[in-house]
């Protein structure tokens, strides 16, 4: 009986410490996500961000 409280007791701790090692994981950057100070706030910066997509695009013929 005194075994199986002691190994208890070691579940418990070792669980509680899992839980608060996981805060990293849980809070992950995702690349792909566009941040709020980046995000367009208005219609022209959405007009720009059109005109730059445009840009980049190659023009040239293929032939």
């Amino acid at each position: 009986m005194k075994n199986l409280t002691l190994l208890f007791k070691l579940l418990v701790v070792t669980m509680l410490v899992q839980l608060t090692s996981c805060n990293d994981a849980i809070e992950i950057a995702q690349p792909g996500r566009l941040a709020a100070a980046n995000a367009f706030t208005n219609l022209e910066d959405l007009q720009l961000g059109v005109l730059g997509l445009y840009a980049s695009l190659d023009s040239t013929p293929e032939i």
